[in-house]
């Protein structure tokens, strides 16, 4: 009763945004097939307070390098880091931008990557990815051809007046890269969660050398119901580069790196005129079971969905997860007071 109620004091109502509509594209012929992965949502919220509103991405340039004072972003020597998590699941998209591999064979990038303004991006037909060898002393590039692409119908069509919130996309490897390099998705639940969280940030900007991965952190500063944005240091090429915190894990009792929303490009917030931040698309509910469904881990996440709605704060996430555990401990080692 207790979780039922508090499930109910903390959900957000979500009927106001839309399931994500797909366009499956071959890379090589262009064929293009709808493909729908409508997935209801678990019912989990009875309070419709706050409804989901559309941020148009209008005025967003992408390709602007926005260092906010020092720069801050570190260089990724891929002599040390090539197989080690999160690095080894960056990969460079041929078209110039970041993806991350969330499965051995998927790779989740921004949608403008792929097509915008109307058209296939330049060399979407050969589309590859780039990544540095796991073996040995990663010293070597390997380069991976791809096979569908699923780009969301609201991007493509621009007909609804939220289609910017759609600036994500998902392709397919021909062959898998091997496990235990993808990252796990997560979901950026209600408008003020992800204020003032840490995030962190890996990619190939085009200012640095070529092939080159960079790793920056910085805090949320301000969010929509749609963006999240930061003062992460970027350029272009870090397009479609994830946005990944960490987050308490019950089964693994540990905290584990999660993305929870994709770079889009740098725009002006509605309550910060002044300065421009980089906009990251949010994971939202709806667009991360419709994610996971397209790639498969539809329970998996169903079964972490419900998780994230016992509480949006990080600690109190990993209180419940220990509570039991935490009430063990007081009654075996609590001592008694000298009245009783």
């Amino acid at each position: 009763t207790a979780k039922i109620l508090l499930v109910s004091l903390l959900a957000v109502s979500l009927a106001n945004e839309h399931h994500s509509k797909w366009y499956k594209i071959k890379t090589k012929t262009l064929e293009i097939t709808s493909y729908n992965t409508k997935v209801d949502l678990p019912d989990v919220s009875t309070d419709s307070a706050f409804a989901l509103r559309s941020e148009l991405l209008d005025g967003v340039t992408r390709n602007r390098r926005s260092v906010y004072g020092e720069d801050d972003r570190l260089p990724v020597d891929p002599k040390r880091f090539a197989s080690t998590h999160p690095f080894s699941s960056v990969v460079r998209v041929s078209t110039g931008c970041t993806g991350t591999l969330v499965a051995d064979d998927w790779v989740i990038t921004a949608a403008h990557c792929l097509w915008d303004n109307g058209s296939y991006k330049r060399g979407f037909s050969t589309l590859r990815v780039t990544l540095w060898s796991r073996a040995g002393r990663g010293n070597k590039l390997l380069s991976k051809r791809t096979t569908d692409a699923y780009i969301p119908s609201q991007w493509m069509d621009r007909v609804e007046s939220n289609w910017a919130d759609y600036d994500y996309a998902l392709f397919k490897i021909a062959r898998r890269l091997g496990s235990g390099h993808s990252m796990e998705l997560g979901m950026s639940v209600g408008k003020q969660n992800g204020l003032g969280r840490l995030v962190e940030m890996v990619g190939f900007p085009d200012d640095k050398p070529d092939n080159a991965s960079w790793y920056v952190y910085c805090d949320v500063l301000s969010a929509s119901n749609s963006l999240l944005y930061s003062e992460c240091d970027s350029a272009a090429g870090m397009s479609g580069a994830m946005l990944y915190t960490k987050e308490f894990d019950c089964n693994q009792t540990a905290y584990v790196r999660r993305v929870i929303a994709i770079f889009s490009g740098a725009r002006y917030p509605e309550d910060a005129h002044q300065t421009e931040y980089g906009a990251a698309i949010r994971l939202t509910p709806q667009k991360y079971m419709d994610i996971c469904t397209l790639i498969g881990k539809e329970q998996e996440c169903r079964d972490r969905y419900f998780y994230y709605f016992y509480t949006s704060n990080r600690n109190l996430q990993r209180d419940y997860c220990l509570a039991d555990e935490i009430r063990h401990f007081t009654q075996l080692y609590v001592r008694p007071s000298s009245s009783s």
